[in-house]
C-alpha cells in the first residue's frame, strides 16, 4: 500500500503520489527501472571483440549468472 511506502521509504504520501499518482504508474516506474539497469548491466559485461549479436548474448549471460549483486 501506499502507507506502506512511505514508512519503508521515508518519502510523503505526496511526494509519492506526484509522480506516481496510481499504483500501475508505481509498478509500471519501477519495472522501467529495473530494466533500465538490466540493460545497462548487459552492455558493461558485454565483450568487444565480436559481432553485436554475440556480445549482447554474452552480456545477458554474464550479467545473469554474476554472483556480486553489483554486477547482476
Amino acid at each position: 500500500t501506499f502507507d506502506e511506502l512511505v514508512k519503508e521509504s521515508g518519502v510523503t504520501r505526496g511526494g509519492i503520489t506526484y509522480h506516481f499518482p496510481t499504483k500501475e504508474a508505481l509498478l509500471r516506474g519501477l519495472l522501467e527501472s529495473d530494466l533500465g539497469r538490466w540493460s545497462e548491466a548487459e552492455a558493461a559485461q558485454a565483450p568487444s571483440d565480436c559481432d553485436p549479436e554475440t556480445a549482447r548474448l554474452v552480456g545477458f549471460i554474464r550479467a545473469f549468472t554474476a554472483q556480486d549483486d553489483d554486477r547482476r
